[in-house]
């Protein structure tokens, strides 16, 4: 295995990470937007 093929594979799966991480990230911002709109509305 190249180091190239290495740096690539290690390159990608970070990718990976960070957007599943902010995509997690984003459903924790929308439901908690969610929330406190109804809390609002309720208030």
């Amino acid at each position: 295995i190249s180091r190239q093929a290495v740096t690539n594979k290690f390159l990608g799966e970070a990718l990976t990470l960070d957007w599943i991480v902010r995509s997690f990230a984003a459903l924790g911002v929308g439901l908690e937007m969610k929330q406190s709109s109804r809390h609002s509305i309720a208030a």
